[in-house]
């Protein structure tokens, strides 16, 4: 199963590459639409959601205007109305109509591409996972049995057999229509509220990850399906009466399958999603024959060491409560730390890893440890995640400051100018690193590099970074300033 999962992850990577393509495509007409600055009038999200509710076609800026006229009558509408009108402004909206026309069209192109990457990918998956089955069924029981071959019209029929009410490209269809809505109102929203080039790219850069989630959750639940089918035709071959499910063995498996998990029941009796894999989205679960208890006894399964993150062998008859009991609860230094407070530590580190990368806790053990027994330490671990993510307040902000002390810093792209003041807001005071924070102010002065930041700690967000030409002098007076010292 291992391996299956490894090959579906390469085809949901093929997914996200189309996905990115569709993109970048998207995102390179922004500009020529929408303005480098936040306009200064505009209706809010939640007043755009409201006149959008009335629109049918998302593409026809005519049935956009008459949706604002029916609105309750405000300066802001009047403001837009006239925008949207005056001449300046004719090319835009006629690139705003193009854009949505293109994007209302982009449902049967990703589709087209989706489809033809996952047909290929099953077409070789399904034979082959049909044939792993018989040949671990035959190793199992040591009797080289015969049994029927599949053909490519058989795979082609199991592909278009549905499952939980569809097959996969139906599913395919309803997730890249679902994504282009969702484009059609968002560059909607943008052009009612008036956010900037910018932020308009970051929405839609947002909505494809959505998609390209979607897709490699699709891709990685049908090919589940797809093992599972091929097992079961497996079982039938070779006449066996029970499977037992086998979850897997780590901190990432769902309360449903650790339930399941050495559970026995009749292949005549299997239901998928209630006893038979997969039991939800992203299922890792599986099935093994048991028609010989003895050959259990001795045999081993694979699981993951808690700690190191290494595989180990354990009995096969160890279910996940067994293996709870056993690997995880003794290894943590917190006394009585309930099951659920270890499932929810380790959805927490994984956050803390994708946001803060080799800046993290080593180990799972290491971040409960830190938790539970060193509240300074991680409350320091807090702080650094929520300021490694600090923006400015606006993209007008952004420009402006660094506009102004962009030059101090060299050759350097707007978006490593933001990234070091993240970084440099989230680093704790040390030798070289300088600072203090007041209620409303955090400060952090780079000795070594001469880099002074400021932020807003209210809001966590960035006021300015520069390098003073007083050095150190001015970080001083900043102290004295708000410290009184």
């Amino acid at each position: 199963m291992v391996q299956a999962m490894d090959q579906a992850e390469q085809t949901a990577k093929q997914l996200d590459e189309i996905h990115k393509l569709a993109s970048r495509h998207i995102t390179s007409k922004i500009d020529q639409i929408f303005e480098s600055y936040r306009r200064d009038h505009g209706l809010t999200e939640d007043e755009a959601k409201r006149v959008l509710a009335n629109v049918k076609d998302l593409s026809d800026i005519r049935e956009l205007k008459l949706a604002l006229q029916n609105t309750t009558d405000s300066e802001e509408i009047r403001q837009l109305l006239i925008l949207l009108d005056s001449a300046p402004y004719a090319s835009r909206i006629e690139k705003y109509e193009a854009l949505q026309r293109e994007v209302d069209n982009l449902p049967a192109r990703l589709y087209k591409a989706e489809n033809e990457a996952s047909r290929a990918f099953y077409d070789e998956f399904i034979p082959d996972a049909y044939y792993h089955s018989i040949f671990d069924l035959q190793q199992q029981s040591g009797v080289a049995f015969a049994f029927n071959r599949i053909d490519p019209e058989e795979i082609r029929a199991i592909q278009q057999t549905p499952w939980l009410g569809a097959n996969y490209s139906e599913r395919i269809w309803g997730n890249t229509q679902t994504l282009a809505n969702e484009l059609q109102k968002q560059l909607a929203v943008s052009l009612l509220t008036g956010r900037s080039a910018h932020e308009t790219a970051e929405v839609i850069n947002a909505q494809f990850g959505k998609g390209s989630y979607n897709s490699r959750r699709l891709v990685r639940t049908e090919a589940s399906h797809f093992h599972a089918e091929m097992e079961a035709l497996a079982y039938e071959e070779a006449e066996v009466e029970r499977y037992r499910l086998v979850a897997v063995l780590d901190l990432r498996t769902s309360s449903v399958c650790r339930e399941h998990d050495g559970e026995v029941y009749l292949v005549s009796e299997r239901v998928e999603g209630k006893n038979y894999p997969p039991l939800h989205p992203w299922c890792r679960t599986v099935t093994i024959a048991l028609d010989d208890d003895e050959w259990l006894a001795k045999a081993t399964r694979s699981a993951r060491d808690p700690v190191t993150g290494k595989t180990i062998q354990v009995p096969a008859n160890m279910t996940y409560k067994d293996w709870y009991e056993k690997y995880v609860k003794p290894k943590y230094k917190a006394d009585n730390l309930d099951i659920w407070k270890i499932e929810r530590a380790n959805d927490q580190y994984e956050k803390y890893k994708s946001i803060l990368g080799d800046n993290a806790p080593k180990s799972l053990e290491d971040y409960i440890d830190l938790k539970y027994n060193d509240k300074e330490g991680y409350e320091q671990l807090q702080d650094r995640a929520r300021w490694i993510k600090a923006k400015f307040p606006s993209e007008k902000s952004f420009n402006g400051h660094f506009e102004k002390h962009g030059h101090e810093f060299g050759n350097i792209s707007k978006s490593d100018y933001l990234k070091l003041g993240q970084e440099l807001l989230s680093n704790p005071i040390q030798d070289n690193i300088l600072g203090y924070d007041t209620d409303s102010r955090r400060v952090r002065y780079d000795v070594k590099n001469n880099i002074y930041v400021l932020g807003n700690n209210g809001k966590a967000t960035i006021t300015t970074m520069m390098k003073p030409d007083e050095g150190r002098a001015y970080y001083d007076r900043e102290v004295a300033k708000d410290l009184g010292s």
